[in-house]
């Protein structure tokens, strides 16, 4: 027996099958929303600042993306306008911040607004770092989040039906913006089973 032939047996021993499922990362449904810390806006001067907490009382779609991500283009902007489409109503808001994980030298604040002009965005359209994904518990582009009245993460995502984004917000719209207590309560809308992690 070879001697590579010998590591290879040994290496394949040392596996256990079968592999452990992986572990799903820690939920932030249920959390306040962490805060944007964006570093800039489209069409805003570079000092302007605006964050989730600015939005209370609202209930939020926000759609996490890269300008370079072909996923994002095919599929998170037109599923978003198509959740625009369906979901017309004066508490609802919707912000895009392309938060970079990967290519910053094509993920650059000027490719997110060319992003948002050719999907005709109309509303806030942010520029970060990989930051914002993180504590969003994303963990890849595009990513959905759906944020209620009282600032708290009600759905976290990667996979959104526009069926799925209207019960929700169907839901959430209909709520009162504080608990009758004043409390924060938890959420209530669970992760969709399908969710693959």
């Amino acid at each position: 027996m070879s001697t590579t032939a010998a590591l290879l047996i040994l290496a394949a021993s040392a596996v256990r099958w079968p592999l452990p499922p992986p572990s799903s990362p820690p939920t932030i449904l249920g959390e306040p929303a962490p805060r944007w810390n964006v570093w800039r806006w489209r069409d805003q001067p570079e000092e302007f600042r605006l964050d989730v907490d600015a939005f209370r009382g609202k209930v939020v779609v926000l759609f996490l993306f890269q300008a370079g991500c072909s996923g994002c283009r095919k599929g998170g902007a037109p599923l978003l306008e198509a959740i625009r489409q369906t979901n017309r109503h004066a508490d609802l808001r919707f912000v895009a911040i392309q938060s970079v994980i990967e290519l910053g030298f094509a993920n650059t604040f000027e490719a997110a607004c060319e992003f948002a002009d050719d999907f005709a965005f109309d509303f806030p359209v942010g520029h970060t770092g990989p930051e914002l994904l993180r504590s969003y518990r994303g963990l890849l582009t595009p990513w959905f989040v759906i944020i209620d009245r009282r600032g708290v993460v009600r759905f976290s995502s990667f996979l959104l039906s526009p069926q799925r984004a209207q019960e929700i917000l169907r839901e959430l719209l209909a709520e009162p913006s504080e608990a009758p207590d004043g409390r924060v309560r938890r959420a209530s809308i669970p992760h969709p089973p399908d969710t693959a992690w």
